[in-house]
């Protein structure tokens, strides 16, 4: 049986669950603490506000309850596990003395059977309260899918070749992981996790990498085979460097004289757990594995213990930038800032 790898981030109120895919794993796949049994007797300690992301121990019992319960397997991959928010007129009426019950909300995704499921667990009652499956919906494409699905370009022997047109032998030179992008219509393809891998030449820093444009692929994830591979006109490459950090690139300058900022009597805000208190504005932090940075209860202090309240929430989703390129290699990649 594979075992579950989980990678969990200090301090993060979100993590994304990684397992042993049943191919030849890579290290970076393997990154994390594997949870035992002895995960179930962990308490889950109370929130200090409703709003509060997630504890480490909070998301470790979500997995554990899933698993318990038998609503998924050491195969299932979680993309989202993060907090269920209370509604807002409870979170409103919350007193620090009082408790709400702390919700996750999990996106489970059975790759055999290319099926979505989402669940809110009760992590006070320890049981899982909802359970759906989500037709239809795919979930967020994950690390773990998008670098193993490199592995069966690797020893493809069109890829290799489209690789040789462009003069490289090594594929340890070549990063042939999938990108994240839009959903792909395939031809006489089922309903299966379909990606597209794109080619990096892997330099010294990442930051760097050159695309190797005119050459992509669409595996299918859920059968662990390519389906095509797409060799176009070869696009010669920068001569130049194009490393930034590089003294060449970058040239030679004076250096700026010293700019050296003190404060004596400390800083002009402070951050309590994900409470921020800046001059007279007050507000809560969260990061979700969808939208990214969330702000909540953003308030400006009119008054020693007045509040005004401005927004309960606000988040950027989806900030999508249609570059309406035409090209069969770039118009997919709808690009997120």
């Amino acid at each position: 049986m594979n075992k579950p790898v989980h990678s969990f981030p200090p301090g993060s109120h979100h993590f994304r669950l990684i397992h042993a895919l049943p191919i030849a794993p890579r290290p970076r796949l393997l990154a994390g603490a594997i949870l035992t049994a002895s995960v179930l007797a962990t308490r889950v300690f109370g929130a200090a506000h409703p709003l509060e992301p997630l504890s480490t121990n909070e998301l470790r019992a979500a997995v554990e309850v899933l698993l318990q319960e038998n609503k998924i397997s050491t195969n299932t991959l979680l993309p989202i596990v993060t907090l269920r928010e209370p509604p807002k007129e409870k979170v409103l009426a919350w007193k620090p003395d009082s408790a709400l019950p702390r919700e996750a909300f999990v996106t489970a995704y059975e790759l055999a059977s290319h099926r979505t499921y989402e669940a809110i667990i009760d992590l006070g009652q320890r049981q899982v309260t909802q359970w759906r499956h989500r037709p239809g919906v795919e979930p967020l494409q994950t690390k773990a899918e998008l670098e193993a699905s490199a592995q069966f370009l690797e020893t493809n022997e069109l890829w290799l070749a489209a690789l040789k047109r462009r003069g490289l032998t090594n594929t340890a030179l070549v990063d042939s992981s999938s990108i994240p992008g839009s959903l792909i219509p395939f031809r006489g393809a089922g309903d299966f996790r379909l990606l597209r891998a794109s080619p990096f030449l892997r330099l010294t820093n990442r930051l760097t990498w050159e695309p190797l444009e005119g050459l992509s692929a669409v595996v299918d994830f859920s059968h662990r085979k390519v389906l095509e591979i797409v060799d176009r006109d070869i696009i010669p490459r920068s001569k130049s460097s194009m490393d930034l950090f590089d003294p060449a690139v970058r040239g030679h300058r004076e250096g700026l004289k010293p700019l050296v900022t003190t404060q004596p009597d400390g800083a002009n805000f402070t951050v309590k757990d994900h409470a921020v208190a800046w001059d007279r504005w007050r507000f809560r932090y969260a990061f979700h594995p969808r939208e990214g940075l969330v702000l909540y209860q953003i308030a400006w202090q009119e008054a020693p213990g007045k509040l005004r309240p401005i927004l309960y929430r606000t988040s950027v989703s989806d900030l999508r930038v249609p570059y309406a390129c035409p090209d069969r290699g770039l118009s997919w990649r709808p690009k997120f800032l």
